[in-house]
């Protein structure tokens, strides 16, 4: 998947830091609107490395690029949510 790999390789040097046995599991989500626009960025649930979150949140605000809206049955573009796990149950 092109964002997991985009989010490995960015925050690569970000988690050097990171002790396995201590890290939890991270959930973000965020929500792509029906204008392709990344939006609502969030954490929901902590690493326990706060320096890690910020940055993951930071990542996921500025993704390099528009994404391509969902559309519901009709073909009307429609916002979509997302979320993604990191840390102990994650990338």
């Amino acid at each position: 998947m092109a964002l997991e790999n985009h989010l490995k390789e960015t925050s690569k040097s970000l988690v050097k830091h990171v002790k396995s046995d201590k890290v939890g599991r991270g959930r973000i989500f965020f929500t792509v609107t029906n204008n392709g626009s990344i939006a609502d960025v969030k954490m929901v649930e902590t690493s326990n490395y706060s320096d890690v979150d910020e940055a993951l949140i930071k990542i996921v605000k500025n993704l390099p690029r528009k994404w391509t809206p969902a559309q519901n049955e009709n073909g009307k573009k429609v916002d979509q949510e997302f979320v993604f796990t990191f840390g102990r149950a994650g990338f």
